[in-house]
């Protein structure tokens, strides 16, 4: 059976940028993207926190798919972005179900960090920025760079 990834994007081009950058990684490591939370394995909300407005709309929709976990207990949530580096520890102990919140520079780092332990926020200070590589999913006459972070 083909483990199944959903991936929700809030926020800037950079945020679309890293959430094109994440599905090609977990393509790569056999997860299918499907666009209905409740049949993924593994949900990563990819999160912006410029505009309070945004961060409001991010906790309802982490809320809601967190709470899927209730009927599908081995599902893994993700918070991911500016947002989670912003928020960090706050995100696990105020939303049930969420059990790993990375900041942006760790975003091609969930499958290794999604074996290990629940309920983890991976601190930025431990990463040296790097530029991953990825295969475009080849549907797009653009695509994004990334020059700066956060």
């Amino acid at each position: 059976m083909d483990k199944k990834a959903y991936i929700l994007t809030f926020g800037c081009q950079m945020n679309e940028y890293d959430s094109e950058v994440l599905e090609s990684i977990l393509s790569t490591n056999g997860y299918l993207i499907t666009d209905q939370p409740e049949k993924a394995d593994l949900a990563v909300i990819n999160t912006c926190s410029v505009r309070q407005k945004a961060e409001s709309r991010a906790m309802a929709h982490i809320s809601r798919i967190a709470a899927l976990k209730k009927s599908k207990p081995s599902m893994r949530v993700v918070v991911a972005g500016c947002m989670a580096k912003r928020a960090g520890q706050a995100i696990i102990d105020e939303i049930p179900g969420v059990d790993y919140v990375v900041g942006p520079d760790f975003i091609p780092d969930i499958p290794e960090i999604i074996s290990g332990n629940d309920h983890i926020f991976i601190d930025e200070k431990s990463k040296t920025a790097s530029q991953p590589s990825f295969k475009s999913s080849g549907h797009k006459v653009s695509s994004h760079l990334a020059l700066a972070r956060g």
